[in-house]
C-alpha cells in the first residue's frame, strides 16, 4: 500500500478463498428409481434429472490492483478532479470448478470524478470478463458439456449532483451511456470462436434525473 505520495493513493493485494458447500448441480439419466421417487412415470425414462444441492469444493484465487489520485496540480477551478481505477484478476480450480456458475476472470474500472462544494461529477468506465453460467443440456443443436456465456462488456456510466439550496439538490445517472449491447452464447470447448455468440441484448441507455429534498 502507498499512500500520501504526490497524491497519489495505491494499493496491490492477493487473495485466496477456499469455497465448500456451494449450489452444484447434477446430471443423471432417469431411472425407474429416481422417478418413483420423484413421484413421476415412466414415460420420462429417456430424459435426464437435474438437481441442485449443497456440495463441491473450488478455490478462487486472485489479485487485486487500485490506484487514485487526487489531481491537486491542476488550476483552481479544476482543482477536485480525481482519477481512479482498480483491476481485479481471478483464478478458479478445484474439484468442482464446472459447478460454479456466474465467475468471471477478470473486472475493472477505471474513471474521473469533480467535486467542488455545491456541485460534484462522475464518469465510469466499468468492464466486465467473460461470465460462464449454467450447463445446458445437450440436444441436437448443442453439443455435450456446453455451458451458457456472456461475453465481454465495457459500459460507460455518468452521475452528478447539483446543490441547489441548503434543501434541495438536483441530481441524474446515466447507465450505458453507448447503449452497449450484450452478447450472449452458448458453447463447449470445442466450438469455433465464430459460432459462440448467437444473441445480442439491447437494453439501451437508461437516464435517471430527479430533485432530491431534506425536510
Amino acid at each position: 500500500e502507498l499512500y500520501g505520495v504526490r497524491d497519489v493513493f495505491f494499493t496491490v493485494s492477493g487473495f485466496r478463498k477456499d469455497i465448500t458447500d456451494f449450489f452444484n448441480t447434477t446430471r443423471l439419466p432417469a431411472s425407474p428409481e429416481a422417478l418413483e421417487a420423484a413421484g413421476l412415470p415412466d414415460d420420462y425414462l429417456n430424459y435426464e434429472i437435474i438437481t441442485k444441492r449443497n456440495g463441491g469444493e473450488a478455490t478462487i484465487s486472485g489479485i487485486e490492483v487500485e490506484y487514485r489520485h487526487a489531481l491537486t496540480f491542476l488550476p483552481h477551478w479544476a482543482r477536485g478532479t480525481q482519477i481512479f481505477g482498480n483491476l481485479t484478476s481471478m483464478d478458479l480450480s478445484g474439484p468442482n470448478e464446472n459447478d460454479f456458475s456466474g465467475f468471471t476472470s477478470r473486472n475493472g474500472n477505471w474513471g474521473a470524478s469533480f467535486s467542488r462544494p455545491r456541485f460534484n461529477a462522475r464518469l465510469s468506465v466499468n468492464y466486465t470478463g467473460t461470465r460462464r453460467l449454467a450447463s445446458v443440456a445437450s440436444s441436437a443443436t448443442v453439443r455435450p458439456g456446453s455451458y451458457s456465456f456472456y461475453a465481454p462488456q465495457t459500459r460507460i456510466d455518468l452521475a452528478f449532483d447539483v446543490m441547489l439550496s441548503r434543501r434541495y439538490s438536483l441530481y441524474g445517472d446515466v447507465r450505458n451511456l453507448t447503449g452497449a449491447p450484450l452478447r450472449r452464447g452458448t458453447w463447449s470447448p470445442d466450438t469455433p470462436s465464430h459460432a459462440k455468440f448467437d444473441v445480442l441484448q439491447f437494453a439501451g441507455t437508461l437516464f435517471t434525473v430527479g430533485v432530491r429534498g431534506r425536510f
